[in-house]
């Protein structure tokens, strides 16, 4: 989800190139072969266009409700109950900024276990398995052989290899926001923050924009689903985010547009 942070304090006061590089014009990506392996490239990191606004999740996206059944992102109402990180159920607050019809670039990452691959956006923040301390990076800084946090239809939750990074495009982009910051999306655990590298420090000054939804209700919810700018009050946090006082003291880094792609496929 495309916010950016600073200490709720501060708001209310207020490899070397192993081949030549490509690009391709139509999605603005220019890559470097990272790994060779018998004179083929086994893997590249690529640099890609940074968005003015995340678009975290396809509306293809699916989570799992209370009752056990799945539903798409782009059907999902305020009050639904959805699975979070923590392996219980949620409800949905608000979405953020959603649009239907928007075409957007994604990652699609495959792992071990996945039914259907994940689609997010490369400046969206998901968890790697570290045992009981799990951390949160950019999608764009996974790499094939990492392990995220997968949650079974019983309940467990396992690391799950990532086999394959691909770029691809999808319709519509959605962005859910829970109490816990967390979604289960096709599986796998996410955050739902973005652009900002500290999961812990942005949900903790998200509890600002929760208490606006609590005043006021939940703003994007609805039939349509159809704004596409992220409620003003979250954009003055980002504007606030951009001081590099307030970046130093977050201990904050925002995403620089560098994907890790496998060439497999």
């Amino acid at each position: 989800m495309y916010f950016v942070y600073v200490c709720p304090l501060f708001f209310v006061f207020l490899v070397p190139a192993l081949a030549v590089d490509w690009a391709d014009p139509t999605e603005q990506v220019t890559c470097t072969c990272s790994s060779v392996s018998s004179s083929v490239c086994m893997s590249k990191v690529c640099q890609t266009q940074i968005p003015k606004q995340s678009a975290c999740f396809p509306g293809s996206g699916q989570v799992i409700l209370s009752n056990g059944s799945k539903k798409s992102l782009s059907d999902i109402q305020y009050g639904d109950l959805v699975l979070v990180g923590d392996g219980t159920f949620e409800e949905v607050l608000d979405f953020i900024h959603a649009n239907r019809d928007q075409e957007s670039q994604y990652l699609r990452i495959e792992t071990q276990k996945s039914m259907e691959p994940l689609l997010i956006s490369a400046n969206h923040l998901i968890f790697l398995f570290k045992n009981k301390n799990d951390e949160a990076i950019f999608a764009g800084n996974l790499h094939v052989g990492d392990h995220l946090k997968r949650i079974l239809d019983n309940g467990q939750t396992i690391a799950d290899e990532i086999v394959d990074i691909q770029l691809t495009t999808s319709i519509g982009y959605y962005a859910p926001l829970t109490p816990s910051g967390t979604i289960v999306v096709n599986g796998i655990v996410a955050s739902n923050y973005a652009v900002v590298s500290n999961h812990r420090l942005a949900h903790q000054t998200m509890s600002v924009y929760r208490l606006w939804i609590r005043i006021f209700g939940p703003i994007l919810l609805g039939e349509k689903h159809e704004q596409e700018n992220i409620h003003w009050l979250l954009q003055g946090m980002e504007n606030l985010a951009h001081f590099p006082i307030v970046e130093k003291l977050a201990d904050n880094t925002f995403f620089d547009g560098t994907t890790h792609l496998s060439t497999l496929k």
